[in-house]
């Protein structure tokens, strides 16, 4: 796919785009991506009729995009602490013999999440699908989160083209089940559209470990032991997205 798009970029006919802005186009939630032609190339860009730069625009954008989401995946982990404690105390009875009394504590809780870098494309895409929101959750709750949420749009803007340069609106639209559409128009004409869609897998196997550690007290004809064990269960949800079609709309 690479080969493609980089024959189709740099044809005759296209702008040689700068590589180093690529990658911000992972980074782009709302805002403004400048793809901007080499001094060369914007000549070329310049000359191409007035349906030919637009729908080139369009078709670029989608490709780049193409290549920069296909097949990549993001990881969100939910994490629960539980400890608990048990003491026994050990007392001897004026007759020698040794009483034991046993006490407990907890599970008491703490949560928490690694997530993505926030404000990313995908980063956001999978957190929101795990927790149904960017940034109003809580990990308490979404621990046992069935996953499901909310559809989610988001609105880019691509700029293509140095001094000619044409707009191109990113419209993205994402399914409780993380497929997501991507729709690229132009700006002055709507009737340039390419509809993007991109499937999404999810894959994750929980684990736990515990650790103890054991400490010792008292004095004279008491004593005491308690024993603390830390139990820490994770549940990573990694999901893949994966471009299925990428096709011409008429309007």
């Amino acid at each position: 796919m690479n080969g493609t798009m980089m024959r189709k970029l740099r044809g005759r006919a296209g702008a040689s785009l700068t590589f180093a802005l690529l990658l911000f186009l992972v980074c782009a939630v709302i805002g403004s991506v400048v793809l901007a032609a080499g001094t060369a190339a914007a000549g070329r860009f310049s000359q191409l009729t007035s349906m030919d730069a637009r729908y080139y625009a369009v078709t670029s954008a989608a490709r780049l995009f193409c290549d920069q989401l296909d097949g990549r995946s993001v990881t969100v982990t939910r994490v629960r602490v539980s400890t608990e404690t048990e003491t026994t105390t050990y007392t001897e009875q004026p007759d020698s013999t040794v009483t034991e009394t046993v006490t407990t504590s907890g599970p008491d809780y703490n949560y928490s999440s690694t997530l993505p870098t926030a404000g990313t494309l995908l980063g956001d895409a999978a957190t929101t699908l795990v927790f149904g929101s960017v940034t109003d959750y809580d990990s308490a709750e979404g621990w046992n989160a069935s996953g499901a949420s909310a559809a989610a749009t988001r609105d880019l803007t691509v700029t293509v083209g140095d001094k000619t340069s044409l707009t191109v609106n990113v419209r993205v639209s994402q399914r409780p089940d993380g497929v997501m559409e991507l729709t690229f128009s132009n700006a002055d004409e709507p009737k340039y559209t390419v509809l993007m869609t991109l499937a999404c897998s999810r894959s994750g196997t929980p684990g736990s470990t515990t650790a103890y550690t054991t400490s010792s007290g008292g004095s004279g004809l008491t004593r005491t032991e308690t024993v603390t064990a830390v139990t820490r269960e994770t549940r990573p949800d990694t999901f893949t997205w994966t471009v299925t079609s990428m096709k011409k709309v008429s309007q």
